[in-house]
C-alpha cells in the first residue's frame, strides 16, 4: 500500500502484475492504431508506479520500500533495460526511471487527442517487457518451491 493506503504500490510478486502489465500494452497499441481506448489499465499501472516512487515523508530522496523490495527491483529494471538501450545502474538512476515511465504513463492517458507515437511505442514496449519479467521472474520463484515429497 502507499502512505496513504488508497493506492497499491507496484509490487514484482504481485500476481497481477504480468497481466495488468500486458493489459495496458494492448490498450497503447490500440492507441497507436488510432482507435479509441479508455486507458483503464494504463491509468492503473500509473498509479501503482506513481504510489511506488513517492517521496518518503521527511526525506529528500524519492523511492519507498516497494522499489527497494529486490524482485521489485529486478523486474522493474529488466523490462526498462528491454525497453531502452540503456539500464539503470543505481538505484537512484533506477527510480528517476520509475519516476519518469509514470509521468509517460499518466502522459499517455491524458493526451488522447494528439498523442505521442513514439512516446506510446515505447511506453508499449515498456508494458510489454515489464509483462513478460513479472511472468518469467514468478515462474522462476515458483520453480525453486520443493516439491511434496510423497507427490510426482
Amino acid at each position: 500500500m502507499s502512505q496513504n493506503g488508497s493506492t497499491p504500490v507496484l509490487l514484482g510478486l504481485d500476481p497481477d502484475l504480468p497481466f495488468l502489465a500486458s493489459k495496458a500494452a494492448v490498450e497503447l497499441d490500440t492507441a497507436l492504431l488510432g482507435k479509441p481506448s479508455l486507458f483503464e489499465n494504463v491509468k492503473v499501472l500509473a498509479l501503482r508506479l506513481c504510489a511506488a516512487t513517492e517521496k518518503v515523508q521527511g526525506t529528500e530522496d524519492p523511492g519507498t520500500l516497494a522499489l527497494l523490495d529486490s524482485p521489485t527491483v529486478e523486474i522493474f529494471s529488466r523490462a526498462l533495460g528491454a525497453a531502452k538501450a540503456q539500464r539503470a545502474t543505481t538505484l537512484a538512476e533506477l527510480i528517476s526511471e520509475a519516476w519518469t515511465v509514470a509521468n509517460q504513463l499518466s502522459k499517455a492517458t491524458t493526451n488522447t487527442e494528439n498523442p505521442d507515437q513514439a512516446m506510446l511505442q515505447t511506453m508499449r514496449s515498456f508494458c510489454v517487457a515489464l509483462s513478460q519479467s513479472a511472468a518469467s521472474y514468478q515462474q522462476s520463484i515458483h520453480d525453486r518451491e520443493p516439491r511434496h515429497p510423497y507427490r510426482s
